[in-house]
């Protein structure tokens, strides 16, 4: 027995009414009396407590529909049929949809009234007519019968149509029988398959069974009409379908970001296959914009639902670092989901791990026994791998001809035919043949292969086994950067930045560099950095630039330590971590930069440090004074003179405080003034005294005029005369400021 509604209260169910067409169309149709609680009644009398039933009849007695209503699913349940007819009369009467329909199912099975069908049309329509679902599909099956009314089929599609359209599932499967069987209506298959589709998703049986008839029998056209209005409702499967009849192109025009549009509904709904369908195309953006992150995404989704491809997929990703940060543990983790379960290219993929230490204990072994797995599930790409161990030597020896064999066998994979164009390039299992390397490089580099873009591009610009042509040459270091090759994406990026070859271009230069930088490229990064920090072909971004420099310096690019430094030095970027600008500090340092040595030489030099670290900064003042750094010939005669992290040492204090003087440090020249004035580390010189001193007032320092006017008083007017014309001279160079 079907139930139409469930509430907090009262509920009978009534008896089947059974009808069948001469066609035999039409099912059973099962009716369950409904009822509402109007909020004024208490809810204990869905209990049948009697002072709550007194309640219900006193508000019924006033005339309140929904307790008349009430009243009467008591009667119901109690099978008073008689009294529980009244009540619903008395509520039907104020159109109160659900006694109305009630009244129509008591009349329709004789429920404590003379079984009456015409009776139970009326009831049924005039619900019907405000709205009730349920008595819009019973009215559709009494008209399809000729029960109570004339036969009318057209008639019973108008009905079934608007219970269906509210989501009555029975009536679903009825208008889809209707639209099957040209019923009341024009013959519609397509229309059959959507509403048998809504109907069977909603867990109807026998709409499910007639669907799985009906689909052989549709054209393609009629499936993908059907396909498509059960989309624009929702139903995930049909989603994915349309979108799958779009990215084809066969029975409708494709359309690409169409497809796109269905995969994405049925993904964002749990479909697996929708989702590794989406994250393909975000990965080749095709459709759509190309987005490797949320790829990886939609790629993860179908993952952990189970889907071996896309399992196999996201260990890639992880494996190369395309959408997500590398990590081969992770890559390994996936993989194997995906090798345990069957699929040959993750038992490849894996191996590949394996073969190379990645994520995994190193083990040729255990690599050629996945690669052979994955040749035994038809995945001719474990022929490429059984061949580089066999012509490498990895886990045997080196068999260049089984390696040749190996390669052979793999068909039209272009990493094979690269591979045997090497054999031939370099006489390894068969004879050197350039000729013969050119066809194979050729053959793989124009099937996509990167690497043989890249060598067959070098080939042309180098005449070698080709004819020379620079043309061809560019054409196929572009192919070979488009189809992911580092080298090729970086090559191409310094030449636009240089001007090599084309006019100079940073824009381009910084597009190339930038995917280049993508693959851990240290130069590429470190060039990207200089064009951030210079904005050439991108708008100039310090922090952008110290990023990338940071990048190319843990990957040893020596350059970019000296050039993150100089950003912290000129105050581009901000110190918020000390621990590693000192890290940076000390690199650049080792690297023999002056500005490094003193940045660190100044973070070790703070007060309340131990000795050792005064010490060091110390060393690193000198390294940086020896390469003439102002600052750091004043710092080290400071601490010489004071004898703090080093020998004392007056006269060598002098020496550095007179070269930080030279260049204008106003306080190497306060301090040059004073060790003439009072003779310490230096002979007593008034003169050169006077001279220090009075440049250093000149360029503010306070504590000068007061030492120099001693220091005057001290000098014949000759030898003032003398000092005045050097002050002057100086500071034609260094301005008073």
């Amino acid at each position: 027995m079907r139930r139409r509604r469930q509430s907090a209260g009262f509920e009978i169910t009534m008896r089947q009414m059974t009808h069948t067409t001469a066609a035999g169309l039409f099912h059973t149709f099962l009716s369950v009396i409904v009822f509402a609680w109007a909020s004024l009644i208490p809810a204990g009398a869905a209990t049948g407590d009697y002072d709550d039933l007194v309640m219900l009849r006193r508000a019924a007695d006033t005339g309140a529909a929904t307790a008349q209503f009430n009243l009467g699913m008591h009667y119901a349940r109690e099978k008073q049929f008689p009294e529980a007819l009244q009540w619903f009369t008395k509520a039907a009467a104020q159109k109160h949809a659900a006694a109305q329909f009630n009244l129509g199912v008591l009349y329709a099975t004789g429920a404590g009234v003379d079984q009456d069908e015409a009776e139970a049309v009326k009831w049924f329509r005039s619900a019907a007519d405000l709205g009730e679902a349920d008595a819009q599909r019973n009215l559709g099956v009494l008209y399809a019968n000729g029960q109570g009314v004339t036969a009318d089929p057209q008639e019973a599609v108008k009905w079934f149509r608007k219970a269906a359209e509210q989501g009555n599932v029975e009536a679903q499967a009825d208008l889809a029988q209707s639209c099957q069987n040209g019923l009341g209506m024009a013959q519609d298959l397509a229309e059959a398959y959507f509403w048998f589709t809504l109907a069977a998703s909603q867990g109807h049986k026998q709409a499910a069974a007639r669907l799985e008839d009906l689909v052989p029998r549709l054209t393609p056209a009629q499936l993908a009409d059907g396909q498509r209005r059960t989309a624009q409702k929702g139903i995930k499967e049909d989603q994915y379908n349309l979108a799958e009849t779009l990215a084809v192109g066969k029975v409708a025009p494709q359309n690409l970001a169409e497809a796109a549009k269905w995969y994405r509904l049925a993904a964002e709904q749990g479909h697996p296959e929708a989702q590794l369908k989406l994250a393909q195309v975000l990965l080749a953006g095709q459709g759509v914009a190309k987005n490797e992150r949320e790829a990886a995404q939609w790629y993860a989704k179908a993952a952990q639902q189970g889907h071996l491809k896309a399992q196999a997929m996201l260990g890639y990703l992880y494996s190369v670092g395309r959408g997500v940060s590398k990590d081969y543990a992770e890559a390994a983790k996936w993989l194997r989901l995906a090798a345990d379960n069957g699929l040959g290219t993750a038992q490849v993929n894996l191996g590949a791990l394996y073969e190379n230490g990645l994520g995994l204990p190193q083990d040729y072994n255990t690599a050629r026994s996945y690669y052979l797995k994955g040749i035994e599930r038809g995945a001719l790409e474990g022929y490429v791998r059984l061949g580089i161990l066999q012509a490498e030597g990895r886990g045997g020896p080196t068999n260049y001809a089984e390696a040749l064999k190996s390669f052979r066998k793999a068909g039209d994979i272009p990493a094979a035919a690269f591979r045997i164009g090497l054999l031939h390039e370099r006489g390894q299992g068969v004879a050197p043949n350039d000729l013969e390397a050119v066809k194979w490089i050729t053959k793989a580099a124009t099937a996509g292969h990167a690497e043989a873009q890249f060598q067959l591009a070098e080939r042309f610009e180098k005449g070698r086994g080709v004819v020379k042509d620079p043309a061809q040459s560019t054409h196929w270091y572009q192919e070979s950067a488009r189809n992911g090759c580092g080298p090729a994406q970086l090559l191409l990026g310094l030449r636009a930045g240089q001007g090599q070859g084309q006019p100079q271009d940073f824009a381009e230069a910084a597009r190339w560099l930038t995917l280049a930088a993508a693959q851990d490229d240290a130069v590429a990064r470190f060039n990207l950095g200089v064009l951030y920090e210079e904005g050439k072909g991108v708008a100039q971004n310090f922090a952008a630039a110290a990023r990338e420099y940071r990048l190319a310096a843990e990957n040893g690019q020596v350059q970019a330590v000296v050039r993150l430094v100089h950003l912290y030095a000129d105050g581009r970027i901000a110190i918020s971590n000390g621990a590693e600008a000192l890290r940076w500090f000390r690199l650049g340092s080792q690297q023999g930069d002056a500005t490094s040595q003193l940045l660190l030489a100044k973070s070790l030099d703070q007060p309340q440090v131990s000795a050792e670290a005064r010490a060091e900064a110390a060393q690193w003042y000198r390294k940086a004074a020896q390469q003439g750094v102002p600052s750091a010939e004043y710092r080290l005669a400071k601490m010489l003179e004071k004898g703090d992290g080093v020998a004392k040492n007056p006269a060598e204090a002098v020496t550095w405080y007179l070269k930080a003087a030279a260049q204008g440090v106003c306080e190497a020249e306060a301090a040059a003034g004073g060790c003439y004035a009072l003779g310490e580390g230096v002979a007593k010189d008034y003169g050169l005294a006077y001279k220090w001193l009075a440049v250093a007032e000149a360029h503010g320092d306070k504590d000068a005029p007061v030492l120099k006017r001693m220091v005057a008083d001290k000098l014949t007017p000759e030898e003032l005369t003398t000092a005045q014309a050097q002050v002057a001279k100086h500071l034609e160079k260094f301005p008073k400021r």
